[in-house]
């Protein structure tokens, strides 16, 4: 994946409903800690039994599971709580998978600067997940 400008990590986040409501402030404070992160069609994002150690923001291809997609932003469970997933994520066996990754210490550093992140994104993950 080729490095993004600020301004297009910036672009992509207000993209995002986990994302869209924050201040330009907020996402220009994200999108300078994002990292670019590709996976090959079919290579394992994380097994099962192994702890998510980064935050993902799909943004081209697609994360699956066994049962289907994974939501466009994962990883907030595990970084937040440290406990391992109970299913192997993959990228995509066609497509592969393109992705912004944020490090759990800028994830939770973020989460306590801004607090609203985590509730948009904990609402996000409500919604997709139906719970």
């Amino acid at each position: 994946m080729r490095e993004m400008s600020l301004a297009e990590r910036i672009f992509r986040l207000r993209r995002s409903p986990a994302f869209s409501e924050l201040y330009d402030s907020e996402l220009g404070a994200i999108g300078g800690a994002l990292r670019p992160k590709g996976y090959g069609p079919g290579e394992v994002v994380v097994r099962a039994g192994q702890p998510l150690r980064l935050l993902h923001l799909v943004v081209s291809g697609r994360v699956v599971r066994e049962d289907g997609p994974v939501p466009e932003v994962f990883g907030v469970n595990s970084l937040l709580t440290g406990e391992p997933m109970t299913v192997e994520l993959r990228a995509d066996p066609e497509a592969g998978a393109q992705c912004l990754v944020l490090t759990r210490a800028h994830f939770l550093t973020l989460v306590n600067e801004y607090p609203p992140l985590l509730v948009n994104l904990l609402a996000e993950w409500r919604r997709v997940e139906g719970a």
